[in-house]
């Protein structure tokens, strides 16, 4: 995300008038508001069907690990695998959970897992981490742990998803939104 708030950062310095609205949500809440117009772009992660979209795929992707205490034991590994997770009471994204993200990477030891809830805002969810033996299975550096009795491991073998920026074919759009885009295309080409 840090490359896109770069370029709203960059349109808002230059033209000041410029009012902005960040929404969070998970991917189909993200692609309903961008069908009923009140989002001109939406963010996505993942793989999703891109067909009725216009989108740029961005050079960076999303690594999947776990959150979790610093002072926990699983804290001190590099890597997180499916078998470190066993016994433990797991949160994941509600999207992640829908699409059975996290299938093909626990294999057989999928059953075995022990899913406690779902979420669909991460901040929140690693808010219940840090109170209680909860982990949470999430992208990384969607919660900033630097200063936060949490950290954050990498899944083994690793899992990354993609990010991209969609917007509706076949629409007029502003010049504030033409702006983004350029600026993003250049970013892309550097």
């Amino acid at each position: 995300m840090n490359r896109l708030m770069e370029i709203l950062g960059g349109i808002i310095q230059d033209y000041p008038q410029v009012k902005l609205h960040l929404c969070s949500g998970d991917a189909n809440d993200t692609e309903k508001k961008l069908a009923r117009g009140v989002l001109d772009f939406a963010v996505l992660m993942g793989d999703r069907p891109l067909d009725n979209y216009h989108y740029l795929q961005l050079p960076e992707t999303d690594q999947w690990g776990l959150i979790l205490k610093k002072e926990d034991p699983l804290s001190q590994k590099e890597f997180i695998l499916p078998e470190d997770l066993l016994g433990h009471p797991l949160i994941l994204s509600e999207q992640a959970l829908q699409v059975h993200r996290f299938q093909k990477w626990w294999g057989n030891l999928g059953p075995q897992m022990n899913i406690i809830g779902s979420t669909d805002l991460i901040f929140n969810a690693s808010l219940l981490v840090a109170q209680s033996n909860a982990y949470l299975l999430s992208f990384n550096h969607l919660i900033d742990t630097r200063d936060s009795q949490l950290t954050f491991r990498p899944l083994k073998p690793s899992l990354s998803d993609p990010i991209t920026v969609i917007w509706k074919k076949n629409i007029q759009q502003s010049q504030i939104a033409k702006l983004f885009l350029e600026r993003l295309q250049a970013s892309l080409s550097k």
